[in-house]
């Protein structure tokens, strides 16, 4: 009983979808203006097959279009790294073109060489100031970024002699810097913070920082003004009377504002941590002088400026 039961069931559940897809597809053919359904589907897998036809005929329109642009201003040579065919303009001077992979490669390779030879100048510079430690030579300030470099071999005597002999000449050739108002030190022309005491060898141009002028050779060894090779990197000290001298200096002896500040604090108190905050050490040319980038380092050179003027 229970069999039949089911059966009937289902029977009627086949009978009514049967009947439920019956009248889709009439209402179907009524809504297309009395058209069967598959004519309706046909129709419409029709208009999709029309639709993909005209967008492909598009792109091989375009793709003709370029194809015929790469022959008329284009041609096929081979790439001097790898051999292979690639396309250049009929316009190029280039005596021999390479690909793309090519470039990139030979780009990495270049960068390796210049580094290698950054590094073998930095070492020449070094074993040239510590052959030549001693040496001696007189500078002439003609302004806060270049001098005149005397000869290695000329002593103090000598200088005063020259002095002495060219007196008028020497005196309208330095006045300027010799006056009392040009008596003041000069900030680095890149950081703008420390004093300028190194000067490059064989331009004659300074303006720079411990600090700067080793960032400088340690990436390119030329001149940042006129891009002449660095043969020799010296410290101008001066000499009272004698004005200032020009002493060689190796790049692995020049340290930054802030190492040198460190390193004296160090000397100073053994039991200070490296990584503890730095303190402002009151001067005030040098709060004055230094920029305010940070908030801390104007609040310091204030507090520092008040505590000298009131000890004063």
């Amino acid at each position: 009983m229970t069999y039949l039961i089911n059966t009937d069931v289902s029977t009627i559940i086949t009978d009514d979808a049967t009947g439920l897809v019956h009248g889709n597809l009439r209402r179907a053919s009524s809504s297309s203006g009395g058209l069967p359904g598959w004519a309706a589907w046909t129709i419409a897998v029709a208009a999709i097959i029309l639709c993909l036809a005209v967008i492909v005929t598009l792109y091989l329109i375009v793709r003709m279009k370029c194809e015929l642009w790469k022959a008329q201003n284009t041609v096929v040579v081979q790439c001097a790294g790898c051999g292979r065919a690639i396309r250049i303009y009929h316009d190029s001077t280039f005596r021999a073109a390479m690909c793309r992979d090519c470039l990139r490669a030979s780009m990495r390779r270049m960068s390796e060489a210049r580094r290698e030879k950054e590094k073998a100048a930095v070492v020449a510079l070094e074993q040239n100031a510590n052959e030549r430690c001693d040496e001696v030579r007189k500078l002439e300030r003609v302004s806060s970024t270049f001098f005149h470099i005397g000869s290695p071999r000329e002593t103090k005597e000598d200088a005063d002699e020259d002095e002495g002999s060219d007196s008028s000449k020497t005196k309208g050739s330095i006045s300027r810097e010799t006056s009392p108002d040009e008596q003041v030190a000069h900030p680095c022309k890149i950081c703008m913070d420390a004093v300028a005491t190194v000067v490059l060898l064989p331009c004659g141009h300074g303006g720079l920082c411990e600090g700067c002028a080793k960032d400088l050779v340690l990436r390119t060894t030329k001149c940042y003004m006129c891009r002449e090779r660095i043969e020799m990197l010296g410290l101008v000290k001066d000499a009272g009377d004698d004005g200032e001298l020009f002493h060689p200096v190796a790049p692995s002896h020049l340290h930054h504002l802030e190492s040198r500040a460190q390193q004296g604090r160090r000397d100073s108190d053994p039991s200070l941590d490296d990584s503890s905050p730095s303190s402002s050490s009151g001067d005030i040319e040098e709060g004055i002088q230094s920029p305010t980038p940070e908030v801390f380092i104007g609040l310091t050179s204030s507090r520092s400026i008040s505590q000298a003027i009131a000890a004063a």
